[in-house]
């Protein structure tokens, strides 16, 4: 019988000359899985064309080539490389980069490789034998794990520890409603001076409740590495996990720390997470946040505090969705709640399944990369300084995504294009970077962001539709990021440079219709239409849409014409300001001060005053 199931944690050991892949998580049923992999070996791969000058290295190492049908993204064949360690794989490729030989994939996590390999993300369909698993419900053996969605509601906690003098006096459980009409509730909370004891609990009490997510703040620093050495204090194991071995262990490095992992669950920061939801505070404590979040003010840390704080951090949770957000996250990207918020990460692994489809592979981070160069940013044009009236803002949708769909700007196309040089039947962007215009990788990942974006606008799905948005702006800094192994300049000057195109080329249309644009930044235009008389809101939103609409147009028939490329560009009638002020700059009267306007925007209900950039100064103050 199949079952649809989720992810929660995969990962590899190297064990008695066997390499074994580790997957344990929940299914939609509810309980939770386990599995071992004992076949799977780690691979990298090299150019063909080097097969001789890597010979004698490969055979010193008893390796041996493997042929495949894959091809480096250049149309270079490849020839594989397995082995069980791939401790003695980095080695050999590390070696081979010091002969001047281009590895590929070497450096890609074993587990990653093996879900990359069966075509999975973070949700799978699974079928086979099981038994009764220890540390989980059910223990297959021979599973076969199939590509599928899932709706699995996962099992999260809140941990907060009290340390006094670096020992441990209390804990407290709480758990995180699964909804906002559920009252969390406080599941364990224990004090004790006898700190074996307190341990012993603690492990005791997490694999009863058995949780998938166990959220803290700062749960590395503050958390968990100092719990691992208490444990270790007293000779405990730690085994906080669902492992059937039951052992603890750190197997990453994190900002120059060891970073804790529990087997089977996932550790999630709650600082770091309130960090993706774009919103600032004075302090990035949890009294400051919670105060501004919740209104209610944070108890000091204390032996008896411990059930409030973590009541109060579950809220907090809660209330701004964070685990639902990074799970959307995780389902989209593929990669687990721990490694979905990392936006290289995140693109690489989206990208190289999507490679790996049409038997390309990726190269080691490193390798064939042309980072040369800068990117400008976004353009700002020079601003009318002054007071105006009846003032229409458009503004580009998604402006970056959507230049990648709009020109085929994507890695693979990129070195097709240098590869053939067919510069007739290649798109040739304005600043003269040319891309194959035979379907890209990155534009077709962004079609179905896009896709689902608009699907769940159409659902009132706020969640699903701010996720989408985040990461497909993501994927422009990632392209110019020296940690992603996509990473090229020529592909970041592109998209920014094409931007600068478009905001030139649309002023030049509307000059020439006889309108006067004020002011423009990166993806915004700011236009009088020489409207004198007053404006009801109605008329306003009306001649706005269909400005929108000639404008729209007159582009989708410019980039056809001249570069033979549909339209996935929108320029939507943001918003109309009936008084728009822009101050000068200092010893420029007339020459306008970017970013900084006030204006009266009109509303259905009513006008509105929108302050961007200036500050309020008393009337009493000295000119000094």
């Amino acid at each position: 019988m199949s079952e649809k199931a989720y992810i929660v944690h995969c990962f590899s050991r190297f064990h008695r000359n066997r390499c074994l892949v580790y997957i344990i998580g929940r299914l939609e049923s509810g309980a939770t899985f386990g599995l071992v992999e004992t076949t799977f070996l780690p691979f990298f791969y090299i150019r063909k064309s080097d097969h001789d000058k890597a010979s004698s290295l490969i055979k010193y190492n008893r390796l041996r080539f493997e042929t495949t049908t894959r091809f480096c993204m250049d149309d270079e064949p490849v020839l594989l490389l397995r082995h069980a360690d791939k401790r003695l794989l980095r080695k050999v490729a590390t070696s081979l980069e010091q002969l001047g030989i281009r590895t590929y994939e070497a450096d890609v996590k074993v587990e990653l490789q093996y879900l990359m390999d069966l075509g999975l993300r973070s949700t799978c369909l699974i079928s086979g034998d099981w038994i009764p698993g220890r540390g989980v419900d059910r223990l297959y053996s021979q599973a076969r794990l199939e590509p599928s969605q899932a709706d699995v509601t996962l099992k999260s906690v809140v941990l907060e520890p009290f340390f006094e003098n670096s020992q441990l006096k209390s804990f407290a459980l709480t758990e995180v409603a699964s909804d906002q009409m559920t009252v969390a509730k406080v599941l364990v909370h224990e004090q004790s001076s006898d700190e074996r004891e307190l341990l012993l609990n603690l492990k005791q009490s997490i694999q009863q409740i058995d949780p998938d997510v166990i959220a803290s703040w700062r749960p590395q620093d503050l958390v968990f590495l100092p719990l691992q050495k208490r444990f270790k204090y007293y000779d405990l194991s730690f085994d906080l996990g669902r492992s059937r071995e039951g052992t603890w262990f750190v197997d990453r490095q994190f900002r120059g720390r060891e970073l804790a992992v529990l087997q089977g669950r996932q550790i999630l920061d709650i600082e770091a997470l309130m960090d993706h939801t774009w919103e600032r505070y004075s302090e990035s404590t949890p009294e400051s946040i919670i105060a501004a979040v919740l209104g209610e003010e944070v108890p000091p840390p204390s032996k008896t505090n411990c059930p409030q704080r973590s009541l109060l951090l579950s809220r907090l949770l809660r209330e701004k969705n964070l685990i639902d957000l990074s799970m959307r996250r995780s389902l989209l990207t593929g990669l687990s709640l721990e490694r979905c918020w990392g936006s290289i990460a995140s693109f690489e692994y989206l990208y190289m399944q999507e490679l790996h489809k049409q038997n390309y592979v990726a190269p080691t981070l490193g390798v064939d990369r042309l980072l040369n160069g800068s990117s400008p940013g976004g353009l700002v044009m020079t601003p009318s300084a002054g007071f105006h009236k009846n003032i229409f803002v458009f503004d580009f949708k998604s402006l970056y995504p959507s230049i990648i769909r709009t020109f085929n700007i994507d890695p693979l196309a990129y070195e097709r294009a240098l590869e053939t040089q067919r510069s007739s039947e290649d798109i040739e962007l304005p600043n003269g970077t040319k891309f194959d215009r035979r379907a890209g990788i990155l534009p077709a990942i962004l079609e179905r962001f896009f896709a689902s974006r608009e699907q769940a606008k159409e659902t009132n799905d706020a969640l699903a539709s701010f996720v989408c948005k985040i990461l497909m702006n993501s994927f422009f800094g990632v392209l110019g990021t020296p940690g992603c192994r996509f990473a090229q300049g020529p592909l970041v000057a592109a998209v920014s440079q094409t931007g600068h195109y478009l905001l030139r080329w649309m002023r030049s249309l509307l000059e020439e219709e006889g309108f006067k644009v004020l002011y423009g930044d990166t993806d915004s235009l700011f236009v009088d239409l020489g409207i004198e008389q007053e404006l009801t809101y109605e008329d306003a939103m009306d001649k706005g849409r269909k400005v929108q609409q000639f404008l729209n147009e007159s582009l989708r028939q410019h980039l056809w014409q001249d570069f033979s490329i549909e339209s996935h560009l929108d320029l939507e009638f943001e918003k109309f300001y009936r008084d728009f002020f822009q101050p000068s700059m200092r010893g420029k009267e007339s020459q306008g001060r970017a970013k900084s306007y006030a204006a009266l925007k009109a509303t259905e209900s009513g006008d509105v005053l929108e302050i961007i950039g200036l500050e309020a100064v008393r009337r009493d103050w000295t000119d000094l």
